[in-house]
Protein backbone atom coordinates (compact mmCIF):
# COMPACT_ATOMS: atom_id res chain seq x y z
CA UNK A 1 0.00 0.00 0.00
CA UNK A 2 1.24 3.51 -1.08
CA UNK A 3 2.45 5.34 1.73
CA UNK A 4 0.20 8.30 1.46
CA UNK A 5 -3.14 5.93 0.85
CA UNK A 6 -2.30 4.59 4.61
CA UNK A 7 -1.78 7.54 5.98
CA UNK A 8 -5.21 9.05 4.61
CA UNK A 9 -7.12 5.63 5.90
CA UNK A 10 -5.53 6.76 9.03
CA UNK A 11 -6.23 10.16 8.85
CA UNK A 12 -10.24 9.14 7.90
CA UNK A 13 -10.62 6.59 10.98
CA UNK A 14 -9.20 8.90 13.20
CA UNK A 15 -12.09 11.12 12.25
CA UNK A 16 -14.26 8.76 12.94
CA UNK A 17 -12.73 8.20 16.19
CA UNK A 18 -9.97 6.10 16.58
CA UNK A 19 -7.27 7.38 19.31
CA UNK A 20 -3.88 6.36 20.04
CA UNK A 21 -3.60 4.46 23.67
CA UNK A 22 -1.18 4.39 25.74
CA UNK A 23 1.41 2.16 24.01
CA UNK A 24 -0.23 1.99 20.45
CA UNK A 25 0.10 4.31 18.21
CA UNK A 26 -3.70 5.05 15.49
CA UNK A 27 -1.52 4.27 12.85
CA UNK A 28 0.36 0.71 14.67
CA UNK A 29 -3.36 0.24 15.25
CA UNK A 30 -4.37 0.29 11.40
CA UNK A 31 -0.57 -1.13 10.74
CA UNK A 32 -2.25 -4.07 12.81
CA UNK A 33 -5.52 -4.52 11.16
CA UNK A 34 -4.28 -4.47 7.92
CA UNK A 35 -1.64 -7.12 8.65
CA UNK A 36 -4.10 -9.75 10.26
CA UNK A 37 -6.62 -9.10 7.44
CA UNK A 38 -4.23 -9.13 4.77
CA UNK A 39 -2.23 -12.05 5.60
CA UNK A 40 -4.23 -13.89 7.79
CA UNK A 41 -1.40 -15.38 9.39
CA UNK A 42 -2.57 -15.07 12.54
CA UNK A 43 -2.49 -13.42 15.98
CA UNK A 44 0.37 -15.30 17.39
CA UNK A 45 2.80 -14.02 13.91
CA UNK A 46 1.29 -10.53 14.33
CA UNK A 47 2.49 -10.59 18.30
CA UNK A 48 5.50 -11.22 16.77
CA UNK A 49 5.93 -8.96 13.99
CA UNK A 50 4.89 -5.91 16.15
CA UNK A 51 6.21 -7.00 19.88
CA UNK A 52 3.08 -6.73 21.32
CA UNK A 53 0.76 -9.50 23.49
CA UNK A 54 -1.90 -11.07 22.50
CA UNK A 55 -4.37 -8.68 24.25
CA UNK A 56 -2.49 -5.30 22.57
CA UNK A 57 -2.90 -7.01 19.28
CA UNK A 58 -6.62 -8.00 19.75
CA UNK A 59 -7.71 -4.78 21.03
CA UNK A 60 -5.89 -3.24 17.75
CA UNK A 61 -7.76 -5.60 15.23
CA UNK A 62 -11.31 -4.82 17.34
CA UNK A 63 -10.69 -1.18 17.81
CA UNK A 64 -10.31 -0.88 14.14
CA UNK A 65 -12.79 -2.69 13.08
CA UNK A 66 -15.27 -1.00 15.43
CA UNK A 67 -14.48 2.02 13.99
CA UNK A 68 -14.70 0.34 9.82
CA UNK A 69 -18.32 -0.91 10.96
CA UNK A 70 -19.30 2.15 12.69
CA UNK A 71 -22.25 4.67 10.93
CA UNK A 72 -19.69 7.30 10.36
CA UNK A 73 -16.77 5.76 8.25
CA UNK A 74 -19.71 2.96 7.13
CA UNK A 75 -22.16 5.30 5.55
CA UNK A 76 -19.74 7.84 4.63
CA UNK A 77 -16.96 5.08 2.22
CA UNK A 78 -18.88 2.32 1.36
CA UNK A 79 -21.41 2.41 -1.21
CA UNK A 80 -24.00 -0.15 -2.23
CA UNK A 81 -23.81 -0.60 -5.66
CA UNK A 82 -27.17 -0.13 -7.88
CA UNK A 83 -29.94 -2.57 -9.65
CA UNK A 84 -29.26 -0.23 -13.17
CA UNK A 85 -27.85 -1.90 -16.15
CA UNK A 86 -25.53 0.14 -18.06
CA UNK A 87 -27.09 0.78 -21.81
CA UNK A 88 -23.57 -1.33 -23.74
CA UNK A 89 -24.30 -4.61 -21.71
CA UNK A 90 -28.17 -4.52 -21.46
CA UNK A 91 -27.83 -4.55 -25.63
CA UNK A 92 -25.16 -6.91 -25.88
CA UNK A 93 -26.29 -10.71 -26.46
CA UNK A 94 -22.79 -11.82 -25.37
CA UNK A 95 -23.69 -11.05 -21.54
CA UNK A 96 -27.26 -12.53 -21.68
CA UNK A 97 -26.61 -15.43 -19.69
CA UNK A 98 -26.25 -12.78 -16.72
CA UNK A 99 -29.30 -11.28 -16.91
CA UNK A 100 -30.76 -12.13 -13.92
CA UNK A 101 -27.28 -12.46 -11.84
CA UNK A 102 -27.17 -10.71 -8.37
CA UNK A 103 -23.68 -10.67 -7.91
CA UNK A 104 -20.05 -11.75 -9.00
CA UNK A 105 -16.97 -12.59 -7.32
CA UNK A 106 -14.06 -11.94 -9.16
CA UNK A 107 -11.00 -14.25 -9.50
CA UNK A 108 -13.28 -17.10 -7.72
CA UNK A 109 -15.23 -19.75 -9.47
CA UNK A 110 -18.27 -20.81 -7.59
CA UNK A 111 -20.18 -24.23 -8.25
CA UNK A 112 -23.52 -23.73 -9.50
CA UNK A 113 -26.32 -26.72 -9.32
CA UNK A 114 -29.53 -25.67 -10.61
CA UNK A 115 -33.03 -28.06 -10.60
CA UNK A 116 -34.26 -29.52 -13.85
CA UNK A 117 -37.33 -27.42 -13.40
CA UNK A 118 -35.80 -24.50 -13.74
CA UNK A 119 -33.94 -24.67 -16.34
CA UNK A 120 -35.57 -22.98 -19.62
Amino acid sequence: MPQHVFRNLVRDLVRCGLSSSRYVTAEEHVAIFLHLVIFGNGQREAQERFQQSADTISKAFHCVLGIISSPPFYTHFVKLPNDTIPHIIQSNPKYAAFCKAQAAVDGSLADAFVLEEDMS
